[in-house]
């Protein structure tokens, strides 16, 4: 038995509703002559027995909405980690860029050390602003 032959006869016993009588005693006598499909009807049928004997719990609306609302506070936060990766980024690119360029022995090289100063600021609020994430992550968890 060919593979595609397994699947077709797999997928018409699953899905009924669309396919002939006559198509389906083919697939059955197909699932019944062959080993892995006879092997593949066993374990599904052990998955629905397991899926109907599985006991199941209420949770309550509050628990849900807790658990949805960190899902989303999460995914925010990774994003701003992105974000924040990407800020980095482009500011350690311009500080190297800024300080390897002219000193402060002209004009150019004074405003280039003004933007630098600038800069470092920038990293810093910016490696400020992770830490409160990550402390506030922290105690959401």
């Amino acid at each position: 038995m060919t593979e595609q032959e397994c699947m077709q006869a797999r997928q018409t016993v699953d899905e009924t509703a669309g396919f002939t009588p006559e198509q389906l005693l083919v697939a059955e006598k197909h699932i019944r002559t062959c080993t892995q499909c006879t092997t593949w009807r066993h374990q599904v049928n052990a998955i629905t027995v397991a899926a109907k004997e599985m006991p199941l719990f209420d949770v309550p609306e509050s628990l849900t909405q807790r658990i949805m609302g960190d899902v989303q506070n999460v995914s925010a936060s990774k994003s701003l980690t992105i974000k924040t990766l990407v800020l980095s980024g482009v500011v350690l690119l311009a500080f190297i860029f800024v300080f390897s360029s002219d000193s402060l022995d002209t004009v150019n090289g004074a405003v280039s050390w003004l933007i630098g100063l600038v800069l470092l600021f920038g990293l810093k609020a910016l490696i400020q602003a992770n830490a409160k994430n990550d402390a506030r992550l922290q105690k959401q968890i």
